[in-house]
């Protein structure tokens, strides 16, 4: 009775997966509110808010895309930032054709070229243990198992993913919504730096938030700073391509600076004498780097991006 049980139980379950309609990406638009926790310097934590909005419309190379910018929620000053062009097919493959081959946000994205679209996520017919075609000379990318999530009020197939540039597992992936770490995961990495979509809004409002069920941003937001003391400096602009300006209120005692990349490789380091310092970066890659100021009253650490 036991097994003829657990058998009616499997077969629902079968029947349940496979008659599920398939839940496209959005057409109109869309947000993707993200966090990124990282330990870019050791010792230092940091829960940095910021989002993906799908947002007008777009004509490359003959073929319409959906514009897709990005924005820093921290940066209250800089407006979002356009990212490029993702579309859907009739297989169930979604493409992005981006506006760079990197794309500069905290750990930034790297792309083969910016000349054609590249697959971003294929849907069509998958089955467990199938490797994707996506992103092949860089990370490999398979399928771990398959089930089904309940997003709004509808059940949404969802893929439990293995990327082998995701250091932090599990990432899933959700019909309609994509990663559960990135938007654009296939073309980045996880290495001191965890990603995670919080949640995905369109006609739903569907939470995939780690620390709260019910908000679409981590709470304690911006950049942890350490010391008796948070020094007040500015760090501008970001991004940049050749010079850094680190602008403090008043010359603190014993003052230095550190710039670290964001594998917490320290690059730069010297001494501050004056409230106002120009650093030369021209020489460094684009990416994401950290500047951390200390001196005999505290420390603090701030964020930039070479372009």
């Amino acid at each position: 009775m036991k097994k003829l049980l657990l058998f009616i139980v499997f077969g629902l379950f079968y029947l349940t997966m496979n008659s599920q309609n398939y839940v496209p990406f959005p057409t109109d638009s869309a947000k993707w509110n993200c966090l990124l926790h990282a330990w870019g310097v050791p010792g230092q934590e940091y829960f940095i808010n910021y989002r993906y909005t799908m947002d007008g419309d777009t004509l490359i190379l003959g073929k319409q895309y959906k514009k897709i910018y990005f924005k820093d929620l921290e940066d209250q000053i800089n407006p979002r930032v356009y990212y490029g062009g993702l579309r859907e097919d009739s297989l169930q493959q979604i493409f992005f054709f981006p506006y760079n081959t990197f794309l500069p946000s905290y750990t930034g994205y790297i792309f083969p070229d910016n000349t054609s679209e590249h697959l971003l996520y294929t849907f069509h017919n998958l089955n467990v243990g199938d490797t994707l075609p996506i992103n092949t000379g860089y990370t490999k990318i398979w399928v771990v198992s398959i089930d089904s999530v309940l997003v709004g009020s509808n059940y949404r197939k969802r893929y439990e993913i293995h990327n082998t540039k995701m250091e932090f597992l599990p990432e899933y992936w959700i019909e309609g919504i994509g990663s559960t770490k990135d938007l654009l995961s296939p073309y980045t990495e996880e290495f001191e730096w965890w990603f995670y979509t919080m949640c995905f809004d369109d006609s739903i409002n569907y939470s995939v938030n780690p620390y709260a069920p019910d908000s679409c941003h981590y709470t304690s937001t911006g950049i942890q700073t350490y010391g008796s003391n948070a020094l007040q400096i500015k760090v501008y602009p970001s991004p940049t391509s050749e010079t850094i300006t680190i602008e403090m209120a008043s010359i603190e005692k014993s003052s230095r600076v550190f710039i670290y990349n964001s594998n917490g490789k320290l690059l730069v380091e010297k001494a501050i004498s004056e409230t106002k310092t120009n650093i030369d970066i021209t020489n460094l890659p684009k990416g994401l780097y950290f500047i951390k100021l200390t001196a005999e009253q505290g420390m603090t650490v701030k964020k930039f991006v070479k372009e």
